[in-house]
């Protein structure tokens, strides 16, 4: 099973291209997508959105939602799928395909 990943920029307020991932977890939105250090298939910034985690997990209190989607085995913080997964099905888009649509508001 092979993983792709791609790193997405936005223009920030100042014009600057930044990494949307990076961003998120300076503020403590996001947590990282951990990888061995022998795993050649991740972003080419890894080290820096590495360094951004362990500084949001430094901060006292930690950002809200910090550690909400991961667990602790054995000394390694490891995602919690099971939670992950739960969250996702919150904001699933459902399907409408044969929905009367007449009956559906737009604005």
């Amino acid at each position: 099973k092979e993983k792709k990943f791609a790193t997405i920029y936005y223009t920030n307020d100042k014009g600057k291209q930044t990494n949307l991932a990076l961003a998120l977890i300076k503020k403590g939105l996001v947590d990282l997508v951990v990888h061995g250090k022998a795993e050649t298939n991740r972003s080419e910034e890894y080290w820096k959105l590495e360094e951004a985690w362990n500084n949001a997990r430094a901060k006292k209190p930690h950002p809200p939602g910090l550690f909400q989607f991961l667990t602790s085995d054995k000394g390694f913080v490891r995602p919690n799928d099971k939670k992950r997964k739960e969250e996702a099905l919150k904001y699933a888009i459902q399907d409408y395909s044969g929905v009367d649509d007449d009956g559906i508001k737009t604005h």
